[in-house]
């Protein structure tokens, strides 16, 4: 079976190629809810409903997409257990989930002052990372270590994306696909954001990476 958590737009698509290929669907937005609450620094214990089973006292995962991770893998698991007859839910789900995490997945590195790493692999992901950033709670400043590959076509992109932060800075990763200072510049401008040039290189601990960047 297809577990999938697209948007309601690509439904129709995603169903069509598995009727065809013969592979039973399900769609997470028409078969499980959740109240939307508060997610990240300081966020709340969430609950989850499904066709037959009921989740309480959940551990925030850190952010709302994330949430949507956890009960797309829930929907998955409760459904395979219906279907072939075996345990594949954790004994202690709360604790089980307090314990997951994904890397470079709203990642808290750090802890005051909160550093978090995100991939954001797609215009969703990093739409989603950037808005839940904006949105936390902080007396503090919001500062963001922007990067990019190449191959990630984002010149299309809203600058307002990047508004609402007190501090942009351009890191280049030390591999061959990432965007050099020059070309991250060149790629923020057509946002019309301002930025700051941070290099990676010889940086050898996330320390030396955000220390520079942390003072008043």
């Amino acid at each position: 079976p297809l577990f999938c958590g697209v948007d309601e737009e690509l439904r129709p698509l995603v169903f069509e190629r598995a009727v065809t290929v013969g592979s039973p669907v399900y769609f997470l937005d028409e078969l499980a809810n959740w109240p939307s609450g508060k997610s990240g620094v300081s966020g709340e214990e969430w609950s989850l409903t499904l066709r037959k089973h009921f989740f309480g006292s959940l551990p925030d995962p850190g952010a709302a997409t994330m949430r949507r991770n956890v009960a797309l893998a829930l929907l998955a698991l409760t459904e395979l257990e219906q279907q072939n007859d075996q345990c594949l839910m954790p004994e202690n789900l709360s604790s089980a989930l307090g314990k997951l995490f994904l890397p470079g997945r709203y990642q808290w590195i750090l802890r005051n002052p909160d550093f978090i790493f995100d991939t954001a692999h797609n215009e969703q992901a990093l739409s989603g990372a950037l808005d839940h950033f904006r949105g936390q709670d902080t007396q503090g400043r919001r500062i963001v270590f922007f990067g990019s590959m190449h191959n990630k076509e984002l010149e299309k992109l809203p600058g307002n994306l990047l508004k609402g932060f007190d501090l942009i800075l351009a890191a280049p990763v030390s591999i061959p696909r990432s965007r050099n200072p020059r070309e991250l510049e060149s790629l923020l401008k057509t946002w019309g954001v301002g930025l700051h040039p941070f290099s990676t290189d010889g940086v050898d601990s996330t320390g030396g990476l955000v220390a520079p960047n942390m003072q008043a």
